[in-house]
């Protein structure tokens, strides 16, 4: 019996941007995140559903993933999502934060991961060539290094707020004025309800 080929790896499609909200949004937030970190989880079941309702779905910011492994479950999770189709990745990093301290914690944490994969209706010998892909690796390391010199990236979540080429504010000044829009809208509700 013939042993099939391994799948290819399309690494420039892999490492595409993946963008939440509409492309042409006027301020992009960059998301530095490793998928074994618990704030990177919480943000993701927490912070995030408030960020997209108010900010991405509204047009006013589109979310651009980057992947910050800070292990090697981390790095081989992080290449399984970027694998996935495009549409797919957010569905499935959700999941991935979503499951993290059950996967975690298994004596085979890239297995239990991969599971999720599957789950999301990816092809396991695909996911498999995925976690392993030494180019896919490098260049996840590239895209970390290029987040460590650029904006002195060194812990996770870390976010970067763009308008154009401009750096806006930090993530304080960001909690901030969520927030407020957060106080604001239920004054507003308050008043008319």
């Amino acid at each position: 019996e013939e042993k099939a080929a391994t799948p290819k790896i399309d690494v420039t499609a892999a490492m595409a941007d993946r963008v939440l909200g509409k492309p042409d949004a006027p301020v992009t937030i960059y998301e530095y995140a490793s998928m074994t970190c618990s704030h990177c989880a919480a943000f993701h079941k927490f912070g995030l559903p408030t960020i997209k309702k108010e900010l991405i779905d509204t047009g006013k910011a589109k979310m651009i993933f980057r992947d910050f492994p800070l292990d090697n479950f981390a790095m081989k999770a992080a290449a399984m999502a970027r694998c996935a189709p495009a549409d797919k990745f957010y569905p499935l990093i959700a999941m991935i934060f979503g499951e993290q301290e059950r996967w975690v914690k298994t004596s085979a944490p890239d297995e239990a991961v991969a599971k999720l994969g599957a789950l999301a209706g990816m092809d396991p010998e695909y996911i498999k060539a995925c976690m392993t892909n030494p180019d896919l690796q490098k260049a996840m390391m590239a895209s970390m290094q290029d987040g460590q010199k650029t904006y002195a990236i060194d812990s996770t979540p870390s976010f970067i707020f763009k308008k154009g080429d401009e750096r806006m504010m930090e993530w304080d000044e960001f909690t901030d004025a969520m927030k407020k829009a957060e106080a604001a809208a239920k004054a507003s509700g308050e008043k008319t309800g």
